[in-house]
């Protein structure tokens, strides 16, 4: 005997499984949460001010121990050496 998709315990079940399976339609619920939070999201206007930084920052550790180095590595003639080598 096939349950309904109300007689499922589990949403997710009830959701996809049961309607494939039995060819019925899932209710669907009354309060979307994922649709809410995405209208919400295209509705947000994005702040324009630029947050305060202290005085004292140089540059940061993490772009001193990642990018600066890529940056050095591609600017001098290696990355070319080794885009020629693996032709």
């Amino acid at each position: 005997m096939a349950a309904s998709a109300g007689q499922v315990a589990d949403p997710l079940i009830a959701a996809m499984v049961v309607p494939l399976r039995d060819g019925v339609v899932a209710p669907r619920p009354q309060h979307d949460a994922v649709l809410a939070g995405f209208t919400r999201m295209l509705q947000h206007t994005p702040s324009t001010h630029t947050p305060a930084v202290p005085a004292s920052t140089g540059v940061a550790p993490l772009q001193l121990a990642v990018v600066e180095p890529l940056r050095n590595w591609q600017s001098n003639s290696s990355a070319v050496h080794l885009a020629d080598a693996a032709r």
